[in-house]
């Protein structure tokens, strides 16, 4: 088990291994268990808000994202049943359980409930993937990693470099992320990893990219195998393209900045992060333009989707500038 100030990031240079990640996976999910139930097997108690599952004699505390998917599910607004007292959020939850049709399934952490999803969810573990990828690349590849409670994002990186400039060298790679309570589908995506500042631009082209959603999972195996082993070889061509981008000027960065957050609905918390990022290593070029993006992919003061969307954000803004400048219009 890896102590609290050893806990793994996105942060750091790649040098974990697959084996450590499975450690600490086993370590999280050791509480973890699942209950497809009938609507009418749930109940929540007045007195503590907290789920009864029958005939489990076992009361459940509901964590926040797992409270969010059941008023969705029951079609009660969200903030509303989170600011309800245990009574009346007993009373909504309840009746509306009991004109509930669909089977669901109530994904546990010990006494506490992670997820609630429908019955037709198809279960993909972290650890699932793991064991795949220790099959397709072996238990000792190098990679970084980051899990929180909503997801599991890793880099992984071939250790063969590519020089963009003199004292700036490149890494391709893959970046892989799944959820397992809901909140994204299993992704693979190229990558191309930044040694100076520890970057990672996660790339967005049609064939740099695959994703499957959590139904019908069929021969996923297999299926993340082969995009992992395709995806990772996707980036050396992708590098060419990122270094070309030193040829395009701009002018106005800050202009740049605000119309790129305007488009894609950034935060005014992740445009400044772009913004502090840029200060770090400045420039006119549209390859600093990335770069901000990707290293602002690695502020601390972000919570790990606003990185992570930040660091595909500069693989579309790649992408985009591969065709011209037009998109900026």
């Amino acid at each position: 088990m890896l102590g609290t100030e050893q806990v793994p990031t996105l942060r750091e240079k790649p040098t974990r291994t697959l084996d450590e990640l499975q450690d600490l996976l086993a370590d999280v999910s050791r509480g973890h268990h699942d209950h497809i139930v009938s609507p009418k097997d749930l109940h929540v108690d007045r007195h503590t808000g907290t789920l009864a599952i029958r005939p489990i004699s076992r009361d459940y505390d509901f964590k926040p994202l797992a409270l969010s998917q059941m008023a969705t599910k029951l079609n009660i607004p969200a903030n509303y049943l989170q600011r309800c007292p245990s009574e009346l959020r007993a009373a909504n939850v309840n009746h509306w359980l009991e004109r509930q049709r669909s089977d669901l399934l109530v994904r546990c952490d010990g006494n506490q409930v992670r997820a609630i999803l429908s019955h037709r969810y198809a279960i993909v573990n972290n650890t699932d993937i793991v064991g795949w990828l220790r099959g397709a690349l072996g238990s000792e590849t190098n990679l970084r990693f980051e899990v929180t409670e909503g997801y599991m994002t890793m880099h992984v990186v071939q250790p063969k470099d590519f020089s963009a400039r003199p004292g700036d060298r490149l890494n391709n790679g893959v970046a892989v992320r799944n959820s397992e309570v809901g909140l994204a589908c299993v992704e693979v995506h190229g990558l191309i990893y930044r040694q100076i500042c520890l970057n990672g631009l996660i790339l967005a082209g049609r064939n740099q990219q695959w994703r499957k959603r959590h139904i019908g999972n069929g021969d996923l195996a297999n299926r993340v195998k082969e995009a992992v082993i395709r995806l990772r070889d996707a980036a050396p061509t992708a590098m060419e393209g990122f270094t070309a981008l030193h040829g395009i000027r701009v002018p106005d960065m800050p202009g740049l900045f605000k119309k790129v957050a305007t488009r894609y609905s950034l935060t005014e918390a992740q445009l400044q992060a772009v913004s502090d990022a840029f200060v770090v290593e400045p420039g006119d070029t549209m390859y600093h333009a990335v770069n901000a993006f990707t290293r602002a992919g690695n502020a601390e003061t972000l919570p790990t989707e606003y990185r992570h969307n930040l660091q595909e954000l500069g693989g579309r803004i790649l992408e985009n500038s591969t065709h011209g400048t037009a998109w900026l219009n």
